[in-house]
């Protein structure tokens, strides 16, 4: 039996399966009984600044996360009347990263090994907004390095691993 019950989240049957650190987070992060989400689409706003000298731009953006497998960034922010826009995300591999003024010209645009494996990293951390990617049916594993838990996620036949620590509340971030 999975922690897949029907699409739901069982803690019971996972507590079998993971460590007790990594049931603390999931059953912190996952309500019990909650469906669980292949796919995570975010929107969100604030502040960025392209170079130290230059001025805090406000931008607005908006991200797709598909467990364990992809995230796809878009975000638009204003310099003045100028519109700078920003693409980036990994899927099967491949990493691009693309800032473009007007949405057009190119300011900057970095892909190839080295992005993308950096880009599966990126979906790890990003996986927290979709916290169901890192149950096992989704290629997650859980052990222990002494108490602290440790995730490993195998992003396109390379592992990532991840190390949890506890907050002053003893749940773990």
């Amino acid at each position: 039996m999975s922690s897949l019950s029907q699409g739901t989240f069982d803690p019971e049957t996972l507590a079998k399966r993971v460590p007790p650190t990594a049931l603390r987070y999931l059953t912190h992060a996952i309500r019990p009984g909650a469906t669980l989400a292949r796919r995570a689409e975010i929107t969100f706003h604030g502040f960025v600044r392209i170079k130290p000298r230059l001025p805090w731009l406000s931008f607005r953006g908006r991200e797709i996360i598909e467990a364990g497998r992809s995230f796809h960034v878009t975000a638009r922010a204003f310099l003045g009347p100028l519109l700078m826009t920003t693409r980036d995300g990994y899927e099967q591999g491949v990493a691009t990263a693309q800032d473009r003024l007007f949405g057009l010209i190119p300011v900057m645009d970095h892909h190839g090994a080295d992005v993308a494996r950096s880009a599966r990293g990126r979906l790890v951390v990003e996986s927290t907004w979709l916290p169901s990617s890192f149950l096992l049916e989704f290629g997650a594993h859980w052990s222990e390095e002494g108490s602290l838990p440790q995730l490993t996620m195998s992003i396109d036949n390379e592992d990532v691993r991840v190390r949890m620590r506890p907050e002053s509340d003893g749940l773990y971030c």
